[in-house]
């Protein structure tokens, strides 16, 4: 089977662990701006493990695969303003497919939140197998997620078990998202979905997989941790079991086939009845949330009819406004309005979650795409299993209007005043 690993020239890509203040905390992976992508073929699975186990902090995995054996790997951004190495290419849809034959299945098995005991390995094993009598004979492997296990140099506990990687085998790779979406089917239908809310209060789709990460060129952030000061970690030998390749064909026809995660979550009874329960807390919830943000907008100078048309306009329809303020990790707080001015100065550039900016304390993990000649401008960010906001300078709601601040109706908007300085 095919994968790809994924090397950085200009720094780590795996998570960094701190000691701050006697608690532990986690800095994300530097971009992949400079790098190299190998094609790597895996005999079996105790192959496999060794692969996924082996690799350095400045390496992660693909299990899509570029056309070439190696090749250089850089930025959509960097290589729209030729910033990039000669012959390399961005880690996009274009450049990285499913392999021909055999792939590599990732499940990302999420700790609870709820305060409830993660899976081991044994348990959600059993509980696969329980549910779905075809993993039984899967080729699969076992290991902690590269945070898990870290203590302090007096014998402190600061992560335990947490996430749980599982990886199988696929007799065909370009099948994985359906074989994905048909054992998120199977958990949800044996009573392990559940419905969590986001900081705005949307209803988020949840069970004990996370159904976002059966793309081709995602990366897994397989590599071993940066450890800082003062930590240690046990490590654990990967739990292989030993089986075939799971014969994709059969397993889609017995769920519900060939459909996207969206389509899936749109058509499932059971997603369906939760989210229709849920749908009180999650109008409260995002009201609470409406008024903070509407609030805090009063205090810096707008009117707040104008206030809230912006935000529900976010909020709702996913919408940005004129006024509306974008927080770019390299060109600073902008408006709306500023950056339809001049998109291609924004073209690729990452930035925070439009309407979550603290989100997973990560300023990069949203992207603007002008589509100059080829569409509206708009941001994808992939909070909460991704998400598409449209930009424009005017939304009528009520109002043909932009929504401004008091002091600011003309070109020095607030958002200019803070990119500038």
């Amino acid at each position: 089977m095919l994968l790809t690993r994924v090397r950085n020239f200009d720094g780590h890509l795996s998570k960094s662990l701190t000691l701050e203040d006697g608690k532990l905390v986690k800095t994300a992976a530097a971009d992949l701006v400079n790098g190299m992508a190998h094609r790597v073929r895996a005999d079996d699975i105790d192959h496999l493990a060794k692969v996924v186990c082996g690799l350095t902090s400045k390496e992660a995995l693909t299990f899509g695969v570029p056309s070439l054996e190696h090749v250089k790997i850089t930025t959509q951004e960097h290589l729209a303003r030729g910033r990039a190495p000669l012959g390399a290419v961005p880690r996009d849809r274009a450049h990285f497919t499913w392999p021909n034959g055999r792939g590599v299945l990732m499940l990302d098995i999420d700790r609870p939140k709820d305060g409830s005991e993660p899976f081991s390995s044994t348990s959600f094993d059993q509980l696969l197998c329980d549910i779905l009598p075809w993993w039984r004979g899967v080729a699969r492997f076992y290991r902690p997620s590269v945070s898990a296990f870290v203590y302090a140099e007096d014998g402190r506990q600061l992560s335990g078990p947490g996430s749980l990687r599982c990886y199988a085998t696929a007799d065909k790779a370009e099948n994985i998202p359906f074989v994905g979406v048909a054992i998120a089917d199977a958990l949800w239908k044996a009573g392990c979905g559940r419905i969590e809310f986001g900081k705005a209060g949307q209803a988020l789709v949840r069970c004990p997989i996370d159904t976002a990460v059966w793309q081709p060129e995602r990366l897994d952030f397989a590599g071993a941790a940066v450890l800082g000061a003062g930590l240690v970690q046990k490590k654990f030998a990967p739990r292989v079991i030993d089986g075939k390749a799971i014969d994709t064909e059969t397993v889609i026809a017995s769920g519900p086939g060939k459909v996207t995660v969206a389509a899936w979550s749109s058509n499932s009874i059971e997603v369906r009845k939760a989210k229709h329960s849920a749908r009180p807390e999650e109008r409260k919830r995002q009201r609470a949330y409406m008024k903070r943000c509407v609030e805090k907008d009063v205090a810096a100078g707008f009117e707040e009819a104008e206030a809230r048309r912006k935000w529900r306009a976010a909020l709702e329809a996913r919408i940005l406004e004129a006024a509306f303020e974008l927080h770019f990790r390299d060109q600073g707080t902008v408006t709306v309005s500023e950056v339809l001015r001049d998109p291609g100065r924004f073209n690729f550039e990452r930035l925070a979650d439009p309407t979550e900016p603290d989100y997973a304390n990560d300023p990069r993990i949203a992207q603007f795409y002008a589509n100059e000649g080829q569409g509206r401008p708009h941001i994808f960010s992939h909070a909460h299993g991704g998400c598409k906001y449209v930009l424009t300078l005017a939304y009528a709601s009520n109002s043909s209007e932009t929504s401004q601040p008091k002091e600011a109706n003309n070109s020095t908007s607030r958002g200019g005043r803070h990119a500038r300085n």
